[in-house]
């Protein structure tokens, strides 16, 4: 069953003079879901008001910048304690110098390759997440779904790809896209797969795309799970986006 009215995701932004990205949430037209909120304390479970909104939440979707890393680390791990998802998305560099101490206190860490992709990686995480738990699909995922993929991921990995023609397991590879991060798929154990698609999709077409990606992380894949949302407006016959988790070490 769906929680439609319970489920709670929020956003909180740890660097108060940044505001461009609050507007982009609110240019989705997805802010009737997502709770959105500056912090700008070192530790804003001090007032109640802020504390009942984390309380409340399933996901946290935290942003912060290379200067509040402390602060972000403290509030993930707090989070973490009372049991509630954190997702980050960091520079990559940012995130390779410290990833020990981010695994410890951040469930889903997402690197972006350059700053400047950050704003547009946790939009379409926004996005797809939104769109999985909120949305009528054909095939559903509740937000218990949603948390288990993230819970305890480490560095996570957020690709797409869009089909126009009669799918094919080639035409698949060769339209997987890594657009913030170019690690692959392969030894990774989670997988997420949001398949939009148009009227005249079949279950079987979805089946292989599930297939080809599952062969594409080597085989490793222990946790799969997958929503369709069928009938939409779209550019692209079929728009699938799929975040990849629990890497194996290097």
């Amino acid at each position: 069953m769906r929680m439609r009215n319970r489920t709670k995701v929020a956003f909180l932004q740890l660097n108060r003079r940044d505001f461009s990205f609050l507007k982009q949430l609110k240019a989705c037209n997805i802010q009737g879901r997502i709770q959105g909120c500056n912090i700008a304390e070192k530790n804003p479970f001090k007032k109640e008001r802020s504390f009942f909104l984390w309380k409340k939440s399933h996901i946290v979707f935290l942003r912060t910048n290379a200067e509040n890393l402390e602060k972000l680390l403290e509030v993930g791990k707090t989070l973490k304690e009372k049991e509630i998802i954190t997702v980050t998305v960091l520079e990559e560099k940012l995130i390779m110098e410290n990833r020990k101490v981010l695994e410890e206190t951040i469930n889903a860490i997402f690197p972006a390759a350059k700053k400047d992709d950050i704003d547009n990686l946790l939009l379409e995480l926004i996005k797809m997440i939104y769109n999985i738990i909120f949305e009528r699909c054909y095939i559903n995922l509740d937000v218990e779904d949603v948390k288990s993929m993230l819970r305890d991921s480490g560095i996570t990995v957020f690709g797409s790809l869009n089909i126009n023609e009669t799918i094919s397991k080639e035409d698949i590879i060769k339209n997987i896209n890594y657009p913030f991060y170019s690690k692959t798929l392969k030894d990774s154990k989670k997988f997420l797969i949001f398949l939009d698609t148009l009227e005249g999709f079949v279950l079987t077409e979805g089946e292989l795309i599930i297939d080809t990606l599952r062969n594409e992380s080597g085989k490793t894949i222990e946790d799969i799970l997958f929503s369709v949302r069928m009938g939409n407006n779209l550019k692209n016959r079929i728009e699938c986006s799929f975040i990849a988790g629990v890497f194996k070490e290097e």
